[in-house]
């Protein structure tokens, strides 16, 4: 079974990408990519959220949903 994963990108021109879902949407705050991916995956049952920095490296990530595959707290 595939993931259901969304994650949020900067984009070279400005702006920031949900991947992963339908569509690739595109807003223009990381705030507001990271709302809509988080709507998203609730609405298609949960998943992982990863939300990058404009340096490319992981910022945050989310299990939304779901419940956390992971025994640890964090």
């Amino acid at each position: 079974m595939a993931a259901n994963r969304r994650t949020v990108t900067p984009k070279a021109a400005g702006g920031w990408t949900v991947d992963g879902g339908p569509g690739g949407q595109t807003h223009r705050t990381q705030a507001a990519a990271t709302k809509a991916a988080r709507a998203d995956l609730m609405r298609s049952g949960g998943g992982e959220l990863l939300v990058k920095g404009r340096d490319g490296k992981v910022r945050d990530q989310s299990t939304i949903g779901a419940k956390d595959p992971r025994k640890s707290k964090g």
